[in-house]
Parts: structure tokens; C-alpha cells; sequence
């Protein structure tokens, strides 16, 4: 546990006069870092149905990549919008 809280630290900490999409830019890059992953991303749901995402900020192979829509149909992420679970893939 104590290392989790470690790592989570970590991933927050970020200047507290970064605001907006530059807090997110410094946040989707240290969950990447410290989690050691190769993608992540933040985005909100679009339409009134919950049936697509559009990302608000993503992080791939090492640098900031396009944002994007997608459906969420038969995705991991369908159920997180429902708001029974929170996932990491």
C-alpha cells in the first residue's frame, strides 16, 4: 500500500499554477511514467446515449498524440461510463 501511495504522489505531483489542458498534458504524461504504460488518455462521453468518447487528452509511445472519437460499444470502457467500475487496461 505504502508504495501505491508512493506512486500516486508521484503522478500528482504537478505545479500548482498549471491549469486546464497543460494540468492535463503534465498528468496523462506522469501517469505514463510512473505506471509505466505506453498509452493514456482522459476524454468524455459525447451524444446523449454514452455511445462514444471524445478524448480530451492523449498520451502514446512517449508524446502527445491527436485527439479522437470513438465507440464504445463491446469496449472496456462501456462499463466504466455505466459507473460500476473504474478500469486500467
Amino acid at each position: 500500500m505504502k508504495d501505491s501511495l508512493s506512486t500516486i504522489n508521484k503522478i500528482l505531483k504537478i505545479d500548482q499554477n498549471i491549469q486546464g489542458m497543460d494540468y492535463l498534458k503534465v498528468f496523462v504524461k506522469n501517469i505514463a511514467k510512473f505506471l509505466n504504460v505506453k498509452y493514456v488518455f482522459i476524454g468524455h462521453s459525447i451524444g446523449t446515449c454514452c455511445e462514444q468518447v471524445q478524448t480530451d487528452m492523449v498520451w502514446a509511445n512517449d508524446d502527445y498524440f491527436e485527439n479522437f472519437i470513438y465507440d464504445l460499444k463491446d469496449t472496456p470502457c462501456e462499463i466504466v461510463l455505466s459507473g460500476k467500475r473504474v478500469c486500467i487496461h
